[in-house]
């Protein structure tokens, strides 16, 4: 296919250089241009700007950091829609791979359907850094089940978990709600036990060789159990990002009816940690670092 891909971070770059792999076309976009250049190196076009980038593909993909960054890369005044093929048929696929609102989502998609006849599929990812690299992440995708077959294979040279989660825009979003619940709660677990080990003056690399194939395994002791004792916080995902997503799993606890909005002591719990670790100057490391406040080496 032919492709813009919007957003060179991480996750981004990686997941636009698993595209070029597989055989497509692909024109990058970044705010910070010099994020382009490894992936030009790969085969990339490199755009000056979103509208550039998508003008005559069949599909604009991205990966930013939060809702006004999506809107300000497609309908910016240099935005992805101002390039994009009016009104096409079939219609261009927006893909955004961004974790915002299902609200966030839902609006974006009925303006690009508006003002270009574009089709919004979103697909959230899971499995950072590493999963990325290895074009292994798990993709979860909300929004017309054409659009969302038309997209695959551009999923399968991204993920190797893809599922279409739902047909309204944003159930790809509610599913990345409840991967984050998980991956949060999952956290501090690992990195409470962890401590906790320490602190008995065990060792925790055998302790983790005894338990990660039995009932307290996982992938977040498997993977951040091992940083924690490396003290190892190197951004993956970094714990700002998790700040902001749990942030929508609060947003629509607040808006269920009694009494299941007081149902979620373990969500609440981990925010108030999150946000204590963020104000302690730990946003830009992985999620981890949410266990920095308790660490008496954490410098």
């Amino acid at each position: 296919m032919n492709i813009a891909y919007l957003g060179m971070g991480i996750m981004g770059s990686a997941m636009a250089a698993n595209c070029l792999k597989h055989g497509h076309r692909v024109a990058v976009y970044n705010r910070t241009a010099s994020k382009c250049a490894p992936l030009a190196e790969q085969g990339a076009e490199v755009a000056p700007t979103p509208a550039a980038a998508a003008a005559g593909k069949e599909a604009v993909l991205m990966c930013v950091d939060d809702a006004p960054a999506v809107e300000q890369v497609l309908f910016g005044d240099d935005g992805a829609v101002h390039g994009l093929t009016q009104h096409a048929d079939p219609p261009v696929l927006v893909i955004d791979h961004s974790t915002i609102s299902a609200k966030s989502t839902d609006r974006i998609a009925r303006r690009l359907s508006e003002e270009a006849g574009a089709v919004m599929v979103d697909a959230p990812v899971s499995g950072g850094d590493v999963g990325a690299r290895a074009g292994a992440l798990s993709i979860m995708c909300g929004g017309p089940a054409e659009a969302f077959e038309r997209a695959r294979p551009l999923f399968e040279a991204m993920g190797k978990t893809i599922v279409h989660v739902g047909e309204r825009h944003g159930d790809g979003q509610r599913a990345k709600m409840i991967n984050q619940m998980v991956v949060a709660l999952n956290c501090v677990a690992t990195t409470e036990a962890m401590r906790f080990g320490e602190a008995m003056g065990v060792d925790m690399r055998k302790v983790m060789e005894a338990i990660s194939q039995g009932a307290a395994g996982s992938w977040s002791l498997s993977n951040l159990g091992p940083r924690l004792l490396a003290r190892d916080f190197a951004p993956g995902f970094r714990l700002r990002h998790l700040l902001k997503d749990v942030g929508f799993c609060e947003e629509v606890i607040q808006e269920l009816p009694p009494p299941q909005n007081e149902a979620f002591p373990g969500t609440e719990m981990v925010m108030n940690l999150i946000k204590r670790s963020v104000v302690a100057g730990n946003g830009e490391h992985n999620i981890h670092a949410m266990s920095k406040v308790f660490l008496d080496d954490s410098d």
